[in-house]
């Protein structure tokens, strides 16, 4: 069943040779060779900020298996899909095995429904999908460990043990990038435990499940260590800051369909418009309509069909989905001030801010376990004496009914079809895209390209046919693109100023030269350029007009007309047009470089661009802003050492050579401030014993000083971890010297003569390779613990047979 569903969804999907890319679903990647091993916390984007890619590396791992193979993103893509179709209805027939043991059907009930069901279409992003094989999986493998635990099946049980760590690992390295949903289905699972040990509590249990819980830990130390750097160490920063996230009242719109009449047909999305599905009218017909019931009054029926030995699990699981069902109606009436008491009174329940999205993948699991016992029980009661050839032919046909009402997701030229309003949701992404990267690459890894028109909206029209995320810069271009920042989560508000205030002067009429009082000199626009680096500037000619529908086609948008004429008013030579990309370069003396010294210090009253900075002058390089409270740092005599060479060694990692230093100064690093940025002096020449690094760090002829001499791949990771430890125990310079400069970016008022090295690097990189580290020892003493029960085993079979 399972190898079917994944021939069927393969064959049904790839056939369209086009990535699927609408909304907030989008391919993980595009291109073998743009990073699908990212191992480090830091990402470039935007200036600059934490980063989550370390953990999608086994995700990323597994689709450069299939680049490598010679398949395309779009068959990929089907393939991802149709693979966690299978793999689920794999999981939660394992897992109805173990609980009710000896009911096929019970098993092939739960399957399909599990796997074909009206949830799958309204919730149908990777980080969602991923979580849905995830949940019963573990569950599953639980039940089993505490069976061989309890039979003294020691070697069984740790290698199921091992697997469910692994699994944890393996599905959890994208389904973070949700982590809400990924917490809600952890403590989902975690809940389902419990139950399971209230059932039948010992202290072997008990003792078994934390041995359990510390192994998954050490194994999965690595996804812990992300996620530390990111939502604990990221979010310690004063420009850091969490918007309406944790605000379920600001995202009580989402609540407005929530009604139980809506979850019992499993469709309370706030979406649910024919501008958004071209399969709406199907479920104006009366069969649908009522089919979309069906499967409620199966799942609420199992309590009835419970057999004795069975009422405390059935009924459990009854009540943990009349409990979800309440949860997932949130703010809507009928009681609803019940639930905004809950959302008010219990910590961390503005994980349900999309209550019944967040809740979903657990509600479905329930559905399909309870939906599968009422067709068995049926089946027993009253199909049994009935002859065979009508029991299948019953139960087939119950079967279809309840999944009928997904029919769109058996058929994906409706289920991403285009509506009146929006393009499909099949998209070929033009040539040009990826051949422009041949031309806006970064020579030499310090340079930004700044993305015009901004995303003035998380989702991007394109005049080709995609609505989605704005995902094409970062992932075709360069890591180091400029746009406007959509997140939940923001790291640098004074960059966010900056760029916001950038992007309003370029993309609105009468800004630039028209002598009226916003009017501000093209000198001032390029002084912002400047300080933030960029290269390159890329204008989108192929962005649609959200006001023409259908979405993403129709005449260009209107900001188009006011960049090109503040482009030309800039004086910014075009060197190619791609396909519908212009592409301008800033001459080479408007860079600032990534790293530089300076003794020369200037006050930066935001909102205005800064004084005594001439645009074509080099020395303007060696600048440093600072703001009026961060002045009184140089009140003493500063001298720009003589100079100042670096090699980055990864995103989050710096190694600056300083020679010629006679006085304080300034050490200015150009990505976005944040205190765990370190800097640590090192003596001179500090790597000479070491040749293979000594070369590595030096400037040379062949290598242009600030060239990024780092990959994305292991032996980078490898050369990264000795790097550090080499380091570990070396000071840093004091807090109180770091401060935010130019705007948005790191300087250190560093104080030392002479000729030394200083690494600049961000402190959490090392708790993310410390936790890759602890993980590989963990599963190395785990595999070795395997092998040491299994020659146990067979030592013990030989001396019986004697």
């Amino acid at each position: 069943m399972a190898l079917s569903l994944f021939v069927y969804f393969f064959i049904e999907r790839a056939h369209y040779h086009a990535v699927v890319a609408r909304g907030d679903i989008a391919p993980a990647w595009l291109d073998q060779a743009l990073y699908p091993f990212d191992f480090f916390a830091w990402d470039e984007a935007n200036a600059g900020s934490p980063s989550l890619n370390p953990a999608y590396v086994l995700h990323g791992f597994l689709w450069q298996i299939g680049y490598q193979l010679g398949l395309q993103t779009s068959t990929i893509q089907s393939i991802q899909d149709a693979a966690i179709h299978a793999t689920s209805a794999l999981a939660i027939y394992y897992l109805a095995s173990r609980l009710f043991p000896c009911r096929p059907v019970l098993y092939f009930a739960s399957s399909i429904f599990y796997t074909i069901n009206f949830d799958w279409i309204i919730n149908s992003s990777i980080s969602v999908t991923l979580l849905r094989p995830l949940i019963p999986l573990l569950i599953a493998l639980y039940i089993d460990f505490q069976l061989c635990i309890s039979n003294k099946k020691y070697f069984k049980a740790a290698v199921l043990a091992l697997f469910f760590s692994l699994s944890i690992g393996l599905f959890g390295s994208y389904a973070i990038s949700n982590f809400p949903q990924f917490l809600i289905a952890m403590l989902g699972v975690a809940l389902f435990i419990l139950f399971v040990l209230l059932q039948q509590p010992s202290i072997s249990l008990i003792i078994s499940t934390v041995v359990l819980v510390i192994i998954s830990i050490a194994i999965n130390f690595w996804l812990i260590a992300i996620l530390a750097s990111y939502f604990v160490f990221g979010l310690k920063s004063p420009e850091a800051g969490v918007a309406a996230i944790i605000d379920p009242l600001s995202w009580s719109w989402t609540h407005v369909r929530n009604s139980f009449l809506n979850i019992f047909q499993l469709n309370p999305i706030w979406s649910w418009r024919q501008e958004y599905f071209a399969f709406f009218d199907l479920y104006k017909h009366p069969l649908f309509c009522f089919g979309t019931f069906l499967p409620t009054i199966l799942a609420i029926s199992a309590a009835l069909f419970s057999r004795r030995r069975e009422a405390a699990l059935v009924t459990g699981v009854t009540l943990g989905l009349i409990f979800l069902v309440f949860l997932g109606k949130g703010l809507h009436d009928p009681f609803a001030q019940i639930n905004l008491w809950l959302y008010r009174h219990i910590p961390g329940l503005w994980l349900l801010r999309e209550p019944y999205s967040k809740l979903s993948p657990l509600l479905m699991l329930l559905y399909a376990i309870l939906i599968g016992y009422s067709i068995d029980s049926l089946y027993r009661m009253v199909l049994r004496s009935t002859p065979a050839a009508v029991r299948f032919g019953a139960i087939v046909g119950l079967i279809a009914c309840v999944v009928s009402t997904s029919a769109p997701l058996l058929n994906g030229s409706i289920l991403y079809g285009a509506t009146e309003n929006i393009t499909s949701g099949y998209v070929r992404i033009p040539e040009y895209w990826y051949a422009v990267v041949q031309v806006v690459r970064p020579p030499t890894g310090e340079e930004r390209i700044l993305i015009l028109p901004g995303n003035d909206f998380y989702l991007v029209p394109y005049t080709w046919g995609m609505y989605a995320i704005d995902f094409l810069p970062t992932r075709l271009m360069s890591p180091a693109t400029l746009n406007h920042t959509y997140s939940y989560i923001s790291f640098n508000k004074s960059y966010e100023k900056i760029v916001n205030w950038l992007y309003q002067r370029l993309e609105q009429n009468e800004w630039i030269g028209k002598g009226n009082q916003f009017d501000i000199s093209s000198d001032e626009i390029m002084r912002i350029l400047k300080l933030l680096s960029v290269r390159f500037v890329v204008v989108r000619n192929d962005i649609g007009d959200r006001k023409v529908l259908p979405l993403g086609g129709g005449t260009p948008d209107h900001r188009l007309s006011a960049i090109h004429r503040n482009i030309d008013a800039l004086g910014l030579a075009k060197v190619a047009r791609i396909g519908a990309l212009d592409i301008y370069e800033i001459p080479e003396q408007y860079i600032t470089k990534r790293v530089y010294g300076s003794g020369t210090v200037r006050a930066w009253d935001w909102p205005l661009p800064p004084e005594g900075m001439n645009v074509l002058d080099e020395s303007a390089s060696r600048i440093v802003f600072l703001q009026d409270s961060e002045l009184s740092k140089s009140s003493g005599v500063l001298v720009a050492p003589g100079e100042v060479t670096y090699t980055q060694l990864a995103p989050s990692a710096y190694f600056v050579h300083i020679r010629g230093a006679t006085g304080p100064f300034w050490l200015v690093l150009q990505t976005s401030y944040h205190p765990f940025w370190r800097a640590r002096i090192l003596e001179f020449n500090w790597c000479s014993s070491d040749q293979r690094l000594s070369e590595k760090l030096s400037p040379s002829a062949s290598r242009p000083i600030g060239c990024a001499s780092f990959d994305r791949g292991m032996p980078s990771l490898l050369e990264h971890f000795g790097f550090l430890l080499k380091t570990w125990w070396t000071p840093t310079v004091p807090n109180e010297r770091h401060v935010l400069a130019n705007g948005y970016a790191n300087a250190w008022l560093i104080d030392q003569h002479g000729d030394y090295d200083i690494l600049l690097e961000y402190w959490p990189q090392r708790l993310v390779v410390l936790g890759m580290g602890v993980s590989v020892l963990s599963t190395a003493c785990m595999l070795l613990v395997l092998l040491l029960i299994w020659v146990s085993r067979c030592t013990a079979d030989r001396a019986v047979r004697r």
